[in-house]
């Protein structure tokens, strides 16, 4: 599995080691210098535009009972059947749903 991270922050700390190790040990440290490559060598790396997950379920509107509808719980669009995700915003439909507790006014 791919995995994507933000490697900017690890670039940066790279870049601090870098400088310390010249600081300490002068222009000819070779970790300093392997680590300039591979930080070289990072930044040339093509980069892949990603987006986080989103998380929703779908819930089952109530309607005149010719046909079914459902709400994306991320973008509240409406659709005609259930998918595995949303077509309007993308959004994976895994979300954990509690069973909500049905009150039934007979058992009074």
């Amino acid at each position: 599995m791919t995995k994507y991270v933000d490697i900017i922050p690890y670039l940066q700390e790279t870049a601090l080691t870098i400088h310390e190790l010249h600081k300490e040990y002068g222009n000819d440290c070779a970790v300093a210098k392997v680590l300039e490559m591979a930080l070289r060598r990072l930044n040339e790396y093509p980069s892949a535009e990603v987006l986080p997950v989103r998380h929703a379920h779908w819930e089952q509107l109530k309607t005149d009972g010719t046909e079914s509808a459902y709400m994306c719980t991320w973008c509240n669009k409406t659709v005609g059947s259930e998918f595995d995700y949303c077509p309007k915003c993308g959004a994976k439909m895994d979300e954990e749903v509690e069973e909500e507790a049905v009150f039934d006014a007979s058992e009074v």
